[in-house]
Order: C-alpha cells, then sequence, then structure tokens
C-alpha cells in the first residue's frame, strides 16, 4: 500500500451486524441488511485479489485487497464500463436511446453512436466526430479509423464480424464469412 497509496488503501468492510455504541456507517463498517448483502455477495460486488508482492509489507503477508474498480473479466466489468462511458457521453450532450442503452445521439451534433463492448461506431458530420473524438479522447486511450468519400478516408473497415465498406453508391456492410479448412 505504500508503494502504491493512490491505488491500494484500506478499506471499510461491510456486514449484517447492528452498530455497536460509538461506531458510525462507513467509517468502523457499512451496516447492511442481510439481503442486501447476499444480493451484493450474489452480483459480484466483493471482489478481492491477490496483492502484488511488491506492495506487501511485513505483516501483511496474509492480506487481500478489496477491488474498488472493474477488473476485465469480472461480472461488474461490463455494467460499470457501459455506466461509465454513457455518463461522460450524456454529460457531453448526447442523449442515451430509448430502445436500448448501447444506442446514443447528440441531437445538435447529429452525431449517433452505438458501442458494443469498447468498439464505437459513429456517424454524423465531419466536424461533429472530431468533437467526439476529442470527447472520447480525454477519457480514454482510442484509435480512430474512419471511412468515406474523401481522399484520406478509409474505403473499408471491420467491425463485429462484418465488414462496413463504402462505395460509390453509398455504403455496404457485408457479414463476413466463416470458412473452415480441413486436413482430411
Amino acid at each position: 500500500m505504500k508503494t502504491h497509496p493512490k491505488i491500494f488503501g484500506f478499506c471499510t468492510s461491510h456486514t449484517t451486524r447492528a452498530p455497536r455504541p460509538g461506531e458510525t456507517n462507513g467509517v468502523q463498517y457499512y451496516f447492511i441488511e442481510k439481503a442486501a448483502f447476499e444480493f451484493a455477495i450474489k452480483e459480484g460486488q466483493f471482489i478481492y485479489v491477490k496483492l502484488p508482492e511488491e506492495d506487501i509489507l511485513p505483516g501483511e503477508e496474509n492480506m487481500c485487497g478489496r477491488l474498488n474498480f472493474s477488473m476485465y473479466g469480472t461480472r461488474r466489468a461490463a455494467t460499470n464500463w457501459q455506466a461509465h462511458y454513457t455518463k461522460s457521453l450524456v454529460r457531453n450532450g448526447f442523449d442515451v436511446g430509448l430502445a436500448s442503452s448501447i444506442t446514443l445521439y447528440h441531437p445538435t451534433k447529429k452525431i449517433y453512436t452505438i458501442v458494443h463492448g469498447d468498439d464505437f461506431v459513429n456517424t454524423g458530420p465531419d466536424e461533429s466526430l472530431k468533437l467526439l473524438e476529442q470527447i472520447l479522447s480525454k477519457l480514454l486511450k482510442i484509435k480512430t479509423n474512419k471511412i468515406g468519400p474523401h481522399k484520406n478516408d478509409e474505403k473499408e473497415l471491420k467491425v463485429l464480424n462484418r465488414i462496413i465498406r463504402y462505395t460509390n453508391k453509398g455504403f455496404e456492410i457485408i457479414k463476413e464469412k466463416k470458412i473452415h479448412i480441413s486436413k482430411e
């Protein structure tokens, strides 16, 4: 904890028992109902990890750390990721789609966005897409590919096992075919 104080620290545990005299919720413990505690466990909200060797101090050999953030592959990671990018885009003028929360729209900039995992697929005017790129660059390390009619635009892009291609007639989407090769 001393080598990475901004990453690791002491955490306040949860308990289902009643507070004792002098105990304050959120200081010594978080006092919660048993049903809420069991639900949090079931939902994977309490995740503990082995401490990195370089962070173990004398007397901490048998300790572990509770994650305060999502780790890739944990149950809550996808939900927390979606909440993070949605909050950030809404704060920058986007509206969340009514039919699906992975679709977003910026009414004044005319940007349509769909998100699948960590892939953002966007359409809109060039100047608006540059603004979106600036917004996302402040939040994430991003890689941008752009297809379209302009000279420097790419003409083909692969997204979710589909090929999006720009032609003289406009855009086309092709489902990628999987080929199985047998040695027989």
